[in-house]
């Protein structure tokens, strides 16, 4: 089977800021389209996908990722 990782259960990180997941999905093609609808927070820090191994031949999951932190713009 192979040894179990806690990849799956870390937040993904791009650009050094931390990724929160909002959905899942079982297809590449729905997670991107869902992901270039989104609204974009910041040029620099995008929605992106991450793909996560679910077992041995069993595929992957698509998660839709955007920043857990933004700085907020003071009015």
């Amino acid at each position: 089977m192979g040894i179990p990782t806690v990849e799956a259960l870390r937040h993904p990180v791009f650009r050094g800021h931390q990724y929160k997941r909002i959905k899942k999905f079982k297809k590449e093609k729905q997670a991107h389209a869902y992901a270039d609808n989104l609204p974009k927070k910041s040029r620099r820090l995008p929605p992106i996908v991450e793909q996560v191994k679910i077992g041995a031949g069993l595929g992957y999951w698509y998660y839709v990722c955007i920043p857990k932190k933004l700085n907020k713009v003071k009015e």
